[in-house]
């Protein structure tokens, strides 16, 4: 009985990470430490992803 318990039984998270794609963008190309940093999306130009030192600039996009 436990085991089939344990089939049905799943389990899920939720991760929020605070500037993420910026943020990884940083450990892969670390001379852009410190710069403004915004990421784009795929085809449409939208701003996924904003570093503290772009949020600091007052930068809105249509998503605020």
């Amino acid at each position: 009985m436990l085991a089939v318990f344990l089939y049905y039984c799943s389990m899920y998270a939720l991760v929020d990470c605070n500037n993420f794609f910026a943020s990884c963008e940083r450990v892969f190309r670390p001379e852009l430490q410190g710069k403004p940093i915004a990421v784009l999306s795929n085809n449409d130009g939208c701003v996924i992803a904003r570093s503290n030192e772009v949020n600091s600039l007052n930068f809105y996009n249509e998503t605020n």
